[in-house]
């Protein structure tokens, strides 16, 4: 058996590389592209339109719902379109025209199930821009106008349920995905 003795201490420099090596992130989590931390409450961005709503981000939903008053279904180019009303978070009224994506039914627990319209919007959330589905619906029983499901968080967003208003709102530089 061979005993090797040290005698001089190890450099610095390799103690330091042995202990970063050994620490290094072991999850995926805490990679370079690792999601985002949010709050359960942001603002989030309609673009091009930069309409600022606040937005609960709920990872109990599948999808987007967003407060939309005044709805109302027309015909363009022989294509299903709807025309409705939402205000913004400085209390600006927007009237929006949007093509209809596709109906979604809704079935909701002990109540009768409804028809809504979905529609691709471009949703901004701390600098994060992508195209997404959003129902659009009655939300004025609800605090929030504009409610984020896992369809636009997944990947992206950890929601933690501890806080609210952890990502910086500008999306000005961002190009749709």
């Amino acid at each position: 058996m061979t005993v090797f003795l040290l005698k001089a201490p190890l450099p610095v420099a390799f103690i330091l590389t042995f202990w970063a090596a050994l620490f290094q992130p072991a999850t995926p989590l805490m990679a370079k592209d690792s999601p985002i931390r949010a709050g359960w409450v942001e603002e989030a961005i309609l673009l091009p339109d930069a309409i600022r709503l606040e937005a609960k981000l709920d990872t109990g939903a599948m999808s987007a719902s967003l407060h939309a008053e005044n709805l109302s279904t027309f015909s363009r180019n022989d294509e299903r379109w709807v025309k409705f009303d939402l205000t913004s978070q400085d209390g600006t009224q927007v009237t929006l025209e949007r093509k209809v994506h596709r109906t979604v039914k809704i079935k909701r627990h002990k109540q009768e199930s409804s028809e809504r319209p979905v529609v691709l919007l471009n949703l901004c959330l701390g600098g994060h821009v992508e195209t997404t589905e959003v129902n659009l619906a009655d939300r004025s029983n609800y605090k929030y106008p504009l409610l984020i499901g896992r369809m636009f968080l997944a990947h992206h967003f950890i929601v933690d349920s501890s806080t609210t208003h952890l990502l910086k709102s500008d999306c000005s530089s961002q190009t749709t995905k």
